[in-house]
């Protein structure tokens, strides 16, 4: 099992990738791997395996620009040279001090869950929509400041693909996220 999230830090103007394994024995390596339009993903850097019996966990800078958003996930190589992927992780960049929306779940198998992080209560309008434009569901959801998990529901029987999830801040602004349904 593994746990991947990632941070945006204005300080420093790089992201932070932190993950956790709970089984590194037979991994070898992880590779980062980073995408700009969310299809095409390339290794941004590695990190061996601590080798260890129980959970450990990990961390990677990236400093290259990032123009808005960016994507990553994790390749998990094992000894053997096998390999699996993590879920992939996205996030958009927005000024210092306003609202930030991360998708965690993606792609997904139904449940939508995001993470707000914002200097200011808000209340965000979310709206999934096929490719065709078609709206499949709108829901408001009030939030104070801080850093909040939000899990939108479930959506197991919409058919595999991918929809837009846009997400509105009364405060100002608009975040555009693909979501990736998988069967």
């Amino acid at each position: 099992s593994t746990g991947i999230r990632a941070v945006y830090n204005y300080a420093d103007k790089s992201a932070q990738i932190s993950w956790y394994s709970a089984n590194n024995s037979s991994i070898h390596h992880f590779e980062i791997q980073r995408s700009d339009n969310g299809k095409d993903f390339y290794t941004a850097g590695t990190s061996p395996s601590s080798l260890a019996a129980g959970n450990s966990n990990y961390r990677f800078v990236d400093t290259k620009f990032i123009q808005e958003q960016a994507w990553y996930r994790l390749k998990i190589v094992k000894s053997s040279g096998e390999f699996t992927y993590s879920r992939i992780v996205m996030f958009t960049i927005m000024e210092k001090g306003s609202s930030a929306i991360t998708l965690l779940s993606n792609p997904t198998n139904g449940n939508i869950k995001v993470e707000f992080r914002g200097a200011k209560k808000d209340l965000l309008l979310f709206q999934l929509s096929d490719l065709q434009g078609r709206i499949i569901f709108r829901q408001n959801v009030n939030v104070a400041e801080g850093i909040h998990t939000i899990i939108l529901g479930n959506y197991s029987r919409l058919p595999a693909g991918t929809y837009a999830l846009q997400v509105a801040f009364s405060s100002g602004g608009i975040s555009n996220h693909k979501v990736v349904m998988n069967r």
